[in-house]
Protein backbone atom coordinates (compact mmCIF):
# COMPACT_ATOMS: atom_id res chain seq x y z
CA UNK A 1 0.00 0.00 0.00
CA UNK A 2 1.60 3.53 -0.97
CA UNK A 3 2.42 5.91 1.68
CA UNK A 4 0.36 8.57 1.30
CA UNK A 5 2.40 12.19 1.77
CA UNK A 6 1.15 14.67 4.35
CA UNK A 7 -0.17 17.82 3.45
CA UNK A 8 2.47 20.34 3.21
CA UNK A 9 1.75 22.76 6.05
CA UNK A 10 0.85 26.84 4.41
CA UNK A 11 3.70 29.34 5.31
CA UNK A 12 2.58 31.33 7.54
CA UNK A 13 4.40 33.94 9.10
CA UNK A 14 4.49 34.19 13.01
CA UNK A 15 2.36 37.30 12.60
CA UNK A 16 -0.08 36.31 10.55
CA UNK A 17 -0.58 32.80 13.14
CA UNK A 18 -0.56 34.97 16.17
CA UNK A 19 -3.85 37.17 14.23
CA UNK A 20 -5.34 33.96 13.46
CA UNK A 21 -5.22 32.78 17.15
CA UNK A 22 -6.53 36.01 18.78
CA UNK A 23 -9.29 36.78 16.40
CA UNK A 24 -10.58 33.07 16.48
CA UNK A 25 -10.30 32.24 20.22
CA UNK A 26 -11.13 35.90 21.12
CA UNK A 27 -8.82 35.73 23.89
CA UNK A 28 -8.87 38.29 26.59
CA UNK A 29 -5.54 39.42 27.28
CA UNK A 30 -3.56 42.83 28.01
CA UNK A 31 0.14 43.99 27.58
CA UNK A 32 1.27 42.02 30.25
CA UNK A 33 0.29 38.60 29.57
CA UNK A 34 1.75 39.36 26.28
CA UNK A 35 5.10 40.32 27.43
CA UNK A 36 5.29 37.48 29.31
CA UNK A 37 4.73 34.69 26.56
CA UNK A 38 7.16 36.77 24.46
CA UNK A 39 9.67 36.81 27.84
CA UNK A 40 8.88 32.49 27.71
CA UNK A 41 9.47 32.08 24.12
CA UNK A 42 6.41 31.13 23.47
CA UNK A 43 6.28 34.30 20.59
CA UNK A 44 8.60 35.57 18.66
CA UNK A 45 8.96 39.52 18.46
CA UNK A 46 6.39 39.77 15.25
CA UNK A 47 4.01 38.08 17.25
CA UNK A 48 3.97 40.05 20.28
CA UNK A 49 3.43 43.15 17.74
CA UNK A 50 1.17 41.47 16.18
CA UNK A 51 -0.66 40.64 19.37
CA UNK A 52 -0.12 43.80 21.17
CA UNK A 53 -2.01 45.55 17.40
CA UNK A 54 -4.69 43.44 18.19
CA UNK A 55 -5.14 44.55 21.55
CA UNK A 56 -4.80 48.13 21.33
CA UNK A 57 -7.44 47.98 18.68
CA UNK A 58 -7.68 50.32 15.58
CA UNK A 59 -6.98 54.27 16.82
CA UNK A 60 -10.02 56.19 15.77
CA UNK A 61 -8.93 59.46 15.32
CA UNK A 62 -11.77 61.08 13.20
CA UNK A 63 -14.29 60.96 15.54
CA UNK A 64 -11.87 63.38 17.89
CA UNK A 65 -10.74 65.21 15.33
CA UNK A 66 -14.62 66.26 14.29
CA UNK A 67 -15.24 66.75 17.82
CA UNK A 68 -12.19 68.87 18.42
CA UNK A 69 -12.88 70.79 14.46
CA UNK A 70 -16.78 71.46 15.52
CA UNK A 71 -16.13 72.76 18.91
CA UNK A 72 -13.17 74.72 17.58
CA UNK A 73 -15.14 76.24 15.18
CA UNK A 74 -18.07 77.03 17.56
CA UNK A 75 -15.40 78.69 19.86
CA UNK A 76 -14.30 80.81 17.13
CA UNK A 77 -17.36 81.75 15.92
CA UNK A 78 -18.72 83.22 19.33
CA UNK A 79 -15.32 85.29 19.95
CA UNK A 80 -15.84 86.73 16.08
CA UNK A 81 -19.53 87.54 17.10
CA UNK A 82 -18.62 89.36 20.40
CA UNK A 83 -15.31 91.20 18.50
CA UNK A 84 -17.66 92.33 15.72
CA UNK A 85 -20.14 94.05 18.32
CA UNK A 86 -17.31 95.55 20.33
CA UNK A 87 -15.74 97.13 17.08
CA UNK A 88 -18.95 98.16 15.43
CA UNK A 89 -20.66 99.08 18.32
CA UNK A 90 -21.10 103.22 17.64
CA UNK A 91 -22.17 102.40 14.03
CA UNK A 92 -24.95 100.21 14.66
CA UNK A 93 -28.71 101.35 16.02
CA UNK A 94 -30.17 99.57 18.57
CA UNK A 95 -32.19 97.53 16.94
CA UNK A 96 -29.65 96.15 14.71
CA UNK A 97 -27.65 95.15 17.53
CA UNK A 98 -30.55 93.00 19.35
CA UNK A 99 -31.98 91.97 16.05
CA UNK A 100 -28.91 90.58 14.94
CA UNK A 101 -27.98 88.77 18.42
CA UNK A 102 -31.66 87.19 18.16
CA UNK A 103 -31.42 85.87 14.32
CA UNK A 104 -28.11 84.07 15.73
CA UNK A 105 -29.80 82.63 18.82
CA UNK A 106 -33.02 81.31 16.74
CA UNK A 107 -30.71 79.64 14.02
CA UNK A 108 -28.92 78.07 17.24
CA UNK A 109 -31.74 76.77 18.43
CA UNK A 110 -33.17 75.68 15.24
CA UNK A 111 -30.01 74.18 14.44
CA UNK A 112 -30.24 72.40 17.93
CA UNK A 113 -34.20 71.42 17.00
CA UNK A 114 -32.91 69.63 13.72
CA UNK A 115 -29.99 67.81 14.82
CA UNK A 116 -31.49 66.73 18.04
CA UNK A 117 -30.11 67.05 21.90
CA UNK A 118 -28.29 63.66 21.67
CA UNK A 119 -26.19 64.42 18.55
CA UNK A 120 -23.28 66.45 19.18
CA UNK A 121 -24.16 69.34 16.51
CA UNK A 122 -27.42 69.84 18.33
CA UNK A 123 -25.20 69.87 21.60
CA UNK A 124 -22.77 72.42 20.11
CA UNK A 125 -26.24 74.49 18.90
CA UNK A 126 -27.34 74.69 22.58
CA UNK A 127 -24.03 75.27 23.88
CA UNK A 128 -24.11 78.98 21.66
CA UNK A 129 -27.44 79.45 21.94
CA UNK A 130 -26.74 79.71 25.87
CA UNK A 131 -23.87 82.33 25.04
CA UNK A 132 -26.32 84.09 22.68
CA UNK A 133 -28.34 84.76 25.86
CA UNK A 134 -25.48 86.65 27.47
CA UNK A 135 -24.68 88.15 24.88
CA UNK A 136 -28.52 89.39 24.82
CA UNK A 137 -28.53 90.60 27.88
CA UNK A 138 -25.46 92.45 27.86
CA UNK A 139 -26.47 94.52 24.44
CA UNK A 140 -29.85 94.86 26.13
CA UNK A 141 -28.35 96.39 29.02
CA UNK A 142 -26.24 98.74 27.15
CA UNK A 143 -28.50 99.95 24.66
CA UNK A 144 -31.22 100.79 27.42
CA UNK A 145 -28.79 101.27 30.06
CA UNK A 146 -31.12 99.75 32.99
CA UNK A 147 -28.48 100.83 35.34
CA UNK A 148 -28.90 97.22 36.92
CA UNK A 149 -25.97 95.84 38.60
CA UNK A 150 -23.55 93.12 36.95
CA UNK A 151 -24.35 90.14 38.97
CA UNK A 152 -28.05 90.23 38.06
CA UNK A 153 -27.35 90.37 34.78
CA UNK A 154 -25.18 86.56 35.40
CA UNK A 155 -27.69 85.71 37.44
CA UNK A 156 -30.37 86.17 34.81
CA UNK A 157 -27.93 84.25 32.32
CA UNK A 158 -28.11 81.09 34.33
CA UNK A 159 -31.66 81.60 35.00
CA UNK A 160 -32.40 81.82 31.72
CA UNK A 161 -30.21 78.76 30.31
CA UNK A 162 -30.97 76.50 33.38
CA UNK A 163 -33.63 74.92 31.49
CA UNK A 164 -32.10 74.09 28.50
CA UNK A 165 -28.64 73.17 30.85
CA UNK A 166 -31.16 70.60 32.44
CA UNK A 167 -32.94 69.13 29.29
CA UNK A 168 -29.32 68.90 27.23
CA UNK A 169 -27.58 66.81 29.46
CA UNK A 170 -24.13 68.33 28.17
CA UNK A 171 -21.52 68.19 30.01
CA UNK A 172 -19.50 71.11 28.95
CA UNK A 173 -22.86 73.29 29.19
CA UNK A 174 -23.47 72.20 32.80
CA UNK A 175 -19.46 73.53 33.68
CA UNK A 176 -20.40 76.98 31.53
CA UNK A 177 -23.50 77.21 33.59
CA UNK A 178 -21.70 76.56 36.65
CA UNK A 179 -19.04 79.03 35.53
CA UNK A 180 -21.74 81.42 35.00
CA UNK A 181 -22.89 81.20 38.73
CA UNK A 182 -19.73 81.63 39.99
CA UNK A 183 -19.05 84.84 38.30
CA UNK A 184 -22.88 85.75 39.86
CA UNK A 185 -21.82 85.63 43.20
CA UNK A 186 -18.63 86.67 43.07
CA UNK A 187 -19.96 89.74 41.70
CA UNK A 188 -22.93 90.02 44.09
CA UNK A 189 -20.33 90.04 46.67
CA UNK A 190 -18.07 92.59 45.01
CA UNK A 191 -20.80 95.08 44.74
CA UNK A 192 -23.59 94.41 47.48
CA UNK A 193 -22.31 92.24 50.14
CA UNK A 194 -18.51 92.91 50.45
CA UNK A 195 -19.57 95.39 53.20
CA UNK A 196 -21.18 92.77 55.21
CA UNK A 197 -19.98 89.72 54.60
CA UNK A 198 -16.17 88.88 55.62
CA UNK A 199 -14.18 87.67 52.33
CA UNK A 200 -13.07 84.48 54.06
CA UNK A 201 -16.66 83.24 54.79
CA UNK A 202 -17.38 84.26 51.07
CA UNK A 203 -14.55 82.07 49.82
CA UNK A 204 -15.81 79.29 52.09
CA UNK A 205 -19.05 79.17 50.64
CA UNK A 206 -17.91 79.60 46.86
CA UNK A 207 -15.58 76.59 47.12
CA UNK A 208 -18.51 74.22 49.16
CA UNK A 209 -21.11 75.56 46.15
CA UNK A 210 -18.41 74.14 43.89
CA UNK A 211 -17.78 71.35 46.04
CA UNK A 212 -21.59 70.38 45.90
CA UNK A 213 -21.49 70.43 42.23
CA UNK A 214 -18.73 67.99 42.08
CA UNK A 215 -20.24 65.52 44.54
CA UNK A 216 -23.27 65.73 42.13
CA UNK A 217 -21.03 64.84 39.19
CA UNK A 218 -19.83 62.02 41.11
CA UNK A 219 -23.03 60.53 42.05
CA UNK A 220 -24.63 60.81 38.64
CA UNK A 221 -20.88 59.15 37.30
CA UNK A 222 -21.40 56.84 40.33
CA UNK A 223 -25.16 55.78 38.97
CA UNK A 224 -23.81 55.26 35.35
CA UNK A 225 -25.31 58.73 33.58
CA UNK A 226 -23.11 59.00 30.34
CA UNK A 227 -23.10 62.23 30.15
CA UNK A 228 -20.89 62.83 33.29
CA UNK A 229 -18.22 60.03 32.50
CA UNK A 230 -15.41 62.64 31.70
CA UNK A 231 -12.73 63.29 33.58
CA UNK A 232 -11.79 66.77 32.86
CA UNK A 233 -14.99 68.59 34.66
CA UNK A 234 -13.97 66.77 37.64
CA UNK A 235 -10.40 68.29 37.73
CA UNK A 236 -12.02 71.28 36.75
CA UNK A 237 -14.81 71.35 39.98
CA UNK A 238 -11.58 69.68 41.99
CA UNK A 239 -9.74 73.12 41.59
CA UNK A 240 -13.11 75.67 42.02
CA UNK A 241 -13.50 73.53 45.04
CA UNK A 242 -10.23 73.43 46.56
CA UNK A 243 -8.63 76.95 45.72
CA UNK A 244 -11.30 79.19 47.34
CA UNK A 245 -11.34 77.16 50.47
CA UNK A 246 -7.57 77.29 50.59
CA UNK A 247 -7.18 80.84 49.66
CA UNK A 248 -8.54 82.17 53.13
CA UNK A 249 -6.23 79.80 55.01
CA UNK A 250 -3.22 80.96 53.66
CA UNK A 251 -4.25 84.79 54.31
CA UNK A 252 -4.98 84.35 57.34
CA UNK A 253 -1.59 82.94 58.52
CA UNK A 254 0.27 85.49 56.76
CA UNK A 255 -1.87 88.21 58.10
CA UNK A 256 -3.19 86.52 61.72
CA UNK A 257 -0.57 86.65 65.01
CA UNK A 258 -0.63 82.64 65.70
CA UNK A 259 0.28 83.46 69.35
CA UNK A 260 -2.73 85.20 70.05
CA UNK A 261 -6.49 84.80 70.43
CA UNK A 262 -7.81 86.39 67.46
CA UNK A 263 -7.32 83.50 65.34
CA UNK A 264 -9.59 81.36 66.96
CA UNK A 265 -13.00 81.92 65.35
CA UNK A 266 -11.81 82.71 61.42
CA UNK A 267 -8.46 80.33 61.10
CA UNK A 268 -10.37 77.59 63.10
CA UNK A 269 -13.13 77.61 61.07
CA UNK A 270 -11.27 77.47 57.63
CA UNK A 271 -8.68 75.12 59.09
CA UNK A 272 -11.57 73.00 59.88
CA UNK A 273 -13.88 73.52 56.48
CA UNK A 274 -10.50 72.76 54.74
CA UNK A 275 -9.48 69.80 56.83
CA UNK A 276 -12.93 68.06 56.04
CA UNK A 277 -12.82 68.93 52.52
CA UNK A 278 -9.25 67.14 52.00
CA UNK A 279 -10.07 64.26 54.44
CA UNK A 280 -13.31 63.27 52.40
CA UNK A 281 -11.86 64.40 48.96
CA UNK A 282 -9.02 61.99 49.36
CA UNK A 283 -11.12 58.76 50.98
CA UNK A 284 -13.39 59.39 48.39
CA UNK A 285 -10.67 59.66 44.93
CA UNK A 286 -8.54 57.31 47.00
CA UNK A 287 -10.76 54.50 47.16
CA UNK A 288 -14.33 54.94 46.10
CA UNK A 289 -13.29 56.59 42.74
CA UNK A 290 -9.55 56.36 42.36
CA UNK A 291 -8.07 59.62 40.69
CA UNK A 292 -4.50 60.52 40.66
CA UNK A 293 -4.84 63.98 39.16
CA UNK A 294 -7.43 65.02 42.08
CA UNK A 295 -5.29 63.60 44.59
CA UNK A 296 -2.22 65.37 43.16
CA UNK A 297 -4.28 68.36 43.71
CA UNK A 298 -4.59 67.39 47.62
CA UNK A 299 -1.14 67.16 47.77
CA UNK A 300 -0.37 70.68 46.64
CA UNK A 301 -2.70 71.91 48.49
CA UNK A 302 -1.40 70.19 51.98
CA UNK A 303 1.92 71.29 50.90
CA UNK A 304 1.42 75.10 50.46
CA UNK A 305 -0.29 75.32 53.75
CA UNK A 306 2.08 72.93 55.24
CA UNK A 307 4.87 75.39 54.15
CA UNK A 308 3.48 78.04 55.06
CA UNK A 309 2.47 77.74 58.53
CA UNK A 310 5.91 76.41 58.96
CA UNK A 311 7.85 79.49 57.44
CA UNK A 312 5.61 81.73 59.53
CA UNK A 313 6.88 79.63 62.90
CA UNK A 314 10.19 80.00 61.67
CA UNK A 315 10.13 83.60 60.94
CA UNK A 316 9.35 83.81 65.01
CA UNK A 317 12.02 81.94 66.23
CA UNK A 318 15.27 82.66 63.60
CA UNK A 319 16.69 85.36 61.72
CA UNK A 320 15.54 86.46 58.61
CA UNK A 321 18.67 85.11 56.31
CA UNK A 322 18.57 81.44 57.98
CA UNK A 323 14.35 81.67 57.54
CA UNK A 324 15.30 82.25 53.98
CA UNK A 325 17.34 78.34 53.58
CA UNK A 326 15.04 76.67 56.37
CA UNK A 327 12.23 77.46 53.59
CA UNK A 328 14.19 76.09 50.84
CA UNK A 329 14.51 73.15 52.70
CA UNK A 330 10.98 73.04 53.98
CA UNK A 331 9.80 73.04 50.14
CA UNK A 332 11.91 70.32 48.98
CA UNK A 333 11.12 68.05 51.65
CA UNK A 334 7.03 68.52 51.45
CA UNK A 335 7.34 68.23 47.75
CA UNK A 336 9.53 64.84 48.06
CA UNK A 337 7.19 63.72 50.68
CA UNK A 338 4.29 64.13 48.56
CA UNK A 339 5.72 62.74 45.09
CA UNK A 340 7.01 59.75 47.12
CA UNK A 341 3.53 59.29 48.12
CA UNK A 342 2.35 60.02 45.12
CA UNK A 343 4.08 56.97 43.15
CA UNK A 344 3.32 54.66 46.34
CA UNK A 345 -0.74 55.45 45.27
CA UNK A 346 0.19 55.51 41.59
CA UNK A 347 1.31 51.45 42.13
CA UNK A 348 -1.10 50.56 44.32
CA UNK A 349 -3.64 52.34 42.22
CA UNK A 350 -2.39 50.23 38.88
CA UNK A 351 -1.63 46.63 40.84
CA UNK A 352 -5.49 46.91 41.61
CA UNK A 353 -6.38 47.62 38.01
CA UNK A 354 -3.90 44.75 36.89
CA UNK A 355 -5.64 42.62 39.54
CA UNK A 356 -9.03 43.51 38.57
CA UNK A 357 -8.01 42.33 35.01
CA UNK A 358 -6.52 39.37 35.28
CA UNK A 359 -9.99 38.26 37.50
Amino acid sequence: MPEIDPQPEPDISPAESADQCFSAADLSADRRAVDCLFRAGVIDDDGRQAALRIIAGPVLWWPWIDRALLFLGLTFSLVGVICFFAWNWGDLPGAAKLGLIQCGLAVCCGLAWWKGLETTAGRAAVLAASVFVGVFLAVFGQVYQTGADDWLLFAGWAGLILPWTLLARFEALWILWLGIVNVALVTCWMQTLSRDVDWQFFMLTLGLVNGVALGLKEQGQHRGLDWLQSDWSRHLLAVAMLVPLTCPVLALVLKTDLFGSDWLTTLLLTAVVLAGTLCVTYHHFRHRSPDLVVLTFVAICICTVATLIIGRLLVKVIDDFVVVVLIGGVILATVTIAARWLLNVARALRAASDQEASA
